[in-house]
């Protein structure tokens, strides 16, 4: 276990601190952790028809992630042998959708203009808030603080290393797909790293079998990289402040698109821009916390098109200037906003 970071303030219920020297050690200590739900979710799914079949689909898949990540592929590893399930089928768990045909809206992520608040709001389906927590781990020097899905190898909602690198995906729904390295694999591998703009240009030769959106933010270069991806096109930029992304392509992917306005995508990115401006949080001497929390959990178009809506689980704004990452869990709303200190960054 790691040593805790808080002084006065304590953590959600559901955070937890893993240390390990490899990704295999680490990947028990997650399989450890988390077996009873990591078994609850398998069993569910050994209960569908279709199960077998998404298992045996996953195998090349989990080939391709064995050859070009053998760092995620042992933390797998070890979760599998902690739980004492097969590889094939942890691993067809943690891919999440990428064998499906429908892809679920997930999140918003903003940034403001002044460049102190990075926010973003996790959402999936409502009974998903049981399964995500707060993890704070670290693995070969590195330290990542994250929102954590106990059913996935992490790195899939939105998280911040010890590099000072912030990460948060958003789903988008495209046209193309092949045989190659998952997205959850891929992101799972971006979250640790010190400099993603030369990160992904590796990662674009590679072959993969599908696409997030990636928005990084560099706390050291003040810089901003948004990353948006199918199975076989990629579009980066650093894009200028403030910064919005949702569930559709902005760059120049539009037309490999399928499903053009994925859970409202439009509406909360009209939403969020409006907001950001009509407030005058685009504004460098306005920006305050609590003017962010409050966009972020606005319901102003209804439960389903609204920021803050019937999918949202968890809420989280980093504020840079502060130092801390402020976070909201739909598990454990009573406690409303936990102050996480980033006092582990090697800045």
């Amino acid at each position: 276990m790691m040593g805790n970071m808080f002084k006065k303030n304590k953590p959600h219920k559901n955070y937890f601190e893993l240390e390990a020297d490899c990704h295999y050690d680490l990947g028990r200590m997650e399989g450890e952790l988390f077996a009873y739900h990591i078994k609850e979710y398998l069993d569910y799914e050994r209960r569908n028809s279709s199960w077998k079949k998404k298992i045996k689909q996953s195998v090349p898949y989990l080939s391709a992630t064995k050859k070009y990540f053998p760092d995620i592929f042992d933390e797998l590893r070890g979760q599998a042998d902690a739980v004492s399930v097969p590889i094939q089928e942890l691993f067809a768990l943690v891919i999440e959708d990428e064998l499906g045909s429908e892809v679920v809206g997930k999140c918003t992520s903003v940034l403001t203009k002044d460049g102190r608040y990075f926010a973003h709001n996790e959402d999936w389906a409502p009974e998903a808030k049981d399964s995500i927590c707060v993890l704070k781990r670290k693995v070969s020097g590195v330290t990542i603080l994250e929102l954590f899905y106990i059913s996935s190898l992490g790195g899939n909602s939105i998280s911040i290393n010890s590099h000072g690198v912030i990460q948060s995906i958003n789903s988008l729904s495209h046209k193309d797909y092949q045989i190659g390295v998952p997205k959850s694999i891929i992101s799972r591998h971006l979250c640790g790293v010190s400099d993603p703009q030369s990160e992904i240009k590796k990662i674009a030769k590679i072959p993969r079998s599908s696409g997030f959106h990636h928005l990084f933010y560099s706390i050291k270069d003040n810089r901003a990289l948004s990353w948006e991806c199918s199975a076989k096109k990629d579009f980066s930029a650093n894009p200028k402040l403030p910064f919005i992304h949702t569930n559709h392509y902005l760059g120049q992917l539009s037309s490999i698109e399928y499903n053009n306005n994925i859970d409202y995508s439009r509406e909360r990115f009209s939403i969020a821009s409006e907001e950001l401006n009509g407030r005058s949080i685009a504004s460098m001497g306005s920006t305050q916390q609590k003017d962010i929390k409050s966009i972020m959990s606005s319901r102003s178009s209804g439960i389903e098109k609204s920021l803050y809506n019937q999918r949202t689980i968890a809420q989280v704004v980093i504020d840079f200037e502060e130092r801390s990452m402020n976070i909201s869990l739909e598990r454990e709303k009573s406690r409303g906003w936990v102050r996480y200190p980033l006092n582990f960054l090697n800045l």
